[in-house]
């Protein structure tokens, strides 16, 4: 399954913390969705930074920080619930 992107026009200044906010989150969930719609659900609480990675590599992402892999699980967590 190849990823795709929706380009979608962000609004012209805000803050540079802002837009990395909106890119971190953009990434979370499409790591998160890959995860979900492949079979890679793994437990909100389980999951490792290394498997989120792996998951990110299979999805077409860039390797994600520790922090967006802390907003990968609280996606999955959601979707859990």
């Amino acid at each position: 399954m190849a990823a795709f992107a929706v380009v979608v026009a962000l609004p012209v200044g805000k803050p540079r913390e802002w837009y990395v906010k909106v890119a971190r989150s953009r990434k979370a969930s499409a790591i998160a969705e890959y995860m979900i719609n492949n079979g890679l659900g793994y437990d909100a609480d389980e999951v490792t930074d290394s498997q989120i990675r792996h998951a990110a590599e299979l999805a077409g992402e860039h390797e994600p920080s520790a922090i967006t892999c802390a907003l990968v699980r609280e996606r999955l967590g959601a979707l859990e619930g």
